[in-house]
């Protein structure tokens, strides 16, 4: 078969998934994150033609999946980052299990299908809880460890959150989140982020991890200080 899907080129995945209702759906991924969902009979893809974006920054790219994993799916992402006084560029993201979920559609308020990318079930047997802040609260880590923060937002109330040094903001009227002089596009008015910090790294899903993005945060070269959250409650687990 020879087909051309619109932003698609190299790298590509194609592989199985069930949706909620049972129905085996079939996911064609490209290097740069966009994927279509659609079917396969063996021979030909047959695409629903609906370009959907499975990240919401450049830095992933090149994702491929696993194999000889039968009971469930699983990718790895290439993170192009610089790493800034690194003889090496480049680093490889937290592993994610793909499933399908059903979420509204902002445009047409219609459900559809969309690609989640959950923490891998091995990440959730070596996490352990590290503390929980109410808005306004902080704590201080004095262990390294790579970083968990699930936030549960609070309506339309913007949130700042100060993780070891590094201040991330997320409006919930443009839906925007803000890191480092960066800036992530995320959906307004969500009522909950997931938060990965490792050096030098941040990953950011939300809305049933159907929502991904991923940051390099040059200045976040150590995993241990304080942890502060406004507008927002904050369960952190510490993984070392």
């Amino acid at each position: 078969q020879t087909f051309s899907l619109a932003g698609s080129w190299e790298c590509p995945n194609l592989f199985p998934l069930t949706a909620p209702d049972g129905q085996e759906i079939w996911c064609f991924w490209s290097a740069d994150g966009f994927y279509y969902l659609g079917s396969f009979d063996g021979l030909c893809f047959h695409c629903d033609c609906v370009r959907q974006l499975g990240t919401r920054t450049p830095l992933p790219y090149a994702a491929q999946i696993y194999s000889g994993l039968p009971d469930r799916t699983v990718m790895v992402t290439w993170l192009r980052t610089q790493n800034p006084g690194c003889l090496f560029r480049g680093m490889f993201g937290i592993p994610r299990e793909l499933s399908l979920a059903e979420v509204q559609d902002a445009a047409t308020g219609q459900t559809r299908l969309a690609l989640a990318q959950r923490l891998p079930r091995a990440w959730f047997s070596i996490r352990q809880p590290a503390a929980e802040l109410q808005s306004g609260e902080s704590c201080r880590l004095t262990d390294e460890a790579v970083l968990q923060v699930e936030l549960a937002l609070q309506g339309n109330r913007p949130t700042k959150l100060s993780v070891f040094g590094q201040t991330l903001l997320y409006d919930p009227v443009d839906g925007l989140l803000r890191a480092s002089g960066q800036e992530v596009c995320l959906a307004p008015s969500l009522d909950a982020l997931c938060l990965l910090f490792d050096r030098g790294i941040l990953e950011i899903s939300a809305r049933q991890d159907t929502l991904f993005a991923a940051l390099e945060l040059p200045a976040l070269h150590t995993l241990c200080g304080a942890v502060s959250v406004d507008g927002a409650c904050a369960k952190v687990y510490a993984a070392r």
